[in-house]
């Protein structure tokens, strides 16, 4: 009993990663939007020299957005922790390309804040 007090505790402190509100969000889009097509950029994580060098030579971009969702017009969604998350300069750049081109980027700050965003921006292209 104890220990289950301890493990529930340390759960309940421990920080969010950024990783559990995406998959949180692609859980939640999967069964709210069932025909929506979305699909992750995995820029993140450690690699060696050579596996970054062949990721940048087949065309991974630093700083691009962690979802892509295909709606009218597509939409693209940069995931941050609730708090602490910023944007690198690689991703203030991307962002500011990909706005030029039209399109909108959600900075989200955790799955509650991707979702509402989303929603007014789905409900936004619908009603018009």
């Amino acid at each position: 009993m104890v220990g289950k007090k301890r493990v529930a505790r340390w759960v309940a402190l421990r920080p969010t990663r950024e990783s559990d509100e995406q998959a949180n969000l692609c859980k939640w889009l999967l069964l709210q939007y069932p025909r929506l097509v979305f699909f992750s950029i995995p820029n993140d994580g450690k690699r060696s020299d050579s596996v970054k060098f062949h990721l940048h030579e087949t065309g991974m971009l630093s700083g691009a957005p962690d979802l892509v969702i295909l709606s009218q017009p597509p939409l693209f969604v940069e995931m941050k922790r609730k708090k602490g998350g910023v944007l690198s300069p690689e991703q203030k750049k991307v962002h500011k390309w990909i706005r030029a081109c039209g399109f909108t980027v959600l900075v989200c700050r955790g799955f509650e804040d991707a979702r509402l965003q989303i929603i007014k921006h789905i409900s936004t292209y619908l009603n018009g």
